[in-house]
């Protein structure tokens, strides 16, 4: 009896650090379809889609938990290509592949003011599937483009290739490795339309 008294003493005294706890908040998810997938977003997001499919034209670009206060954003796009990548996937050097998309990443971002340097590959994988994963990242500068801001970009392409339907190329792009992570949990959700 002592035992079991003690045990609610211990519980009781437990429900004031509980009535403390705050709710867990709602978020709200809902799906935008596209032609061949659909994406999951949340309330919090703002997500600008083309309004129509173009080759190597970006369908959509997705700005999850989106903060106006930001000097830069982490972000989702995705561009569309007719290319079928299936027939080379067998043969394709994915780490040379990787490499070549980080350079001409760093490359571009030169091109546009915004200098970057010391890129590097971090990780390359495919599947048999039709699935490559890339994730690399630069020491970038603003300076030249208006914005007094120097630090690290990381950034992950999802290849799907779907065949006849070609190909789709998701870009995920943050300034720091663990909001990459968490930013890539979006593309987990992605349903495809076989």
């Amino acid at each position: 009896m002592k035992k079991i008294l003690a045990v609610l003493l211990a519980l009781m005294l437990l429900l004031p650090a509980v009535s403390l706890g705050e709710a867990a908040e709602v978020v709200d998810t809902y799906p935008v379809e596209f032609d061949d997938f659909t994406l999951y977003v949340t309330s919090y997001d703002i997500i600008q889609k083309a309004p129509t499919k173009e080759e190597g034209q970006l369908l959509f670009l997705l700005y999850p938990n989106y903060d106006e206060t930001a000097v830069v954003f982490n972000n989702i796009n995705a561009v569309w290509s007719i290319q079928n990548l299936q027939p080379d996937l067998p043969e394709l050097d994915v780490n040379a592949f990787g490499q070549e998309i980080a350079a001409n990443v760093a490359a571009q971002l030169t091109a546009s003011g915004i200098t970057a340097s010391n890129s590097k590959l971090h990780y390359a994988e495919k599947d048999a599937t039709g699935a490559i994963v890339l994730a690399y990242s630069a020491d970038v500068d603003y300076t030249a483009a208006g914005i007094d801001l120097v630090t690290t970009l990381y950034q992950a392409q999802y290849y799907e290739c779907m065949g006849e339907k070609g190909t789709y190329i998701f870009t995920v792009t943050a300034y720091d490795p663990d909001d990459l992570t968490a930013l890539l949990s979006y593309l987990e959700t992605i349903e495809f339309k076989r």
